[in-house]
């Protein structure tokens, strides 16, 4: 099987360490281990869908979720900038 959403949880992951130095939290024991939760969640929740599918519809479906990830986090991007302005 050849998955396309790997990209999704590397900035899921990102996005949240980021955001967790932004609130204060400044040790990596603390930050990195919270990131590794988000995106472990978010992998439960692709997985439950995406495994369920076979052959180009699992590329497909991998592919959208990475897609719908990446829509969301550049209109949050949007909203985190007008907050800080």
């Amino acid at each position: 099987m050849i998955s396309f959403g790997h990209a999704a949880f590397v900035g899921l992951g990102a996005y949240a360490v980021a955001i967790g130095l932004q609130a204060g939290v400044t040790s990596a024991w603390i930050v990195w281990p919270a990131a590794m939760a988000v995106c472990s969640l978010f992998a439960l929740a692709v997985g439950a869908i995406s495994l369920r599918t076979k052959g180009v519809y699992f590329i497909m479906i991998t592919l959208a979720f990475a897609q719908m990830l990446y829509y969301l986090l550049g209109v949050a991007e949007g909203v985190w900038q007008a907050r800080t302005a």
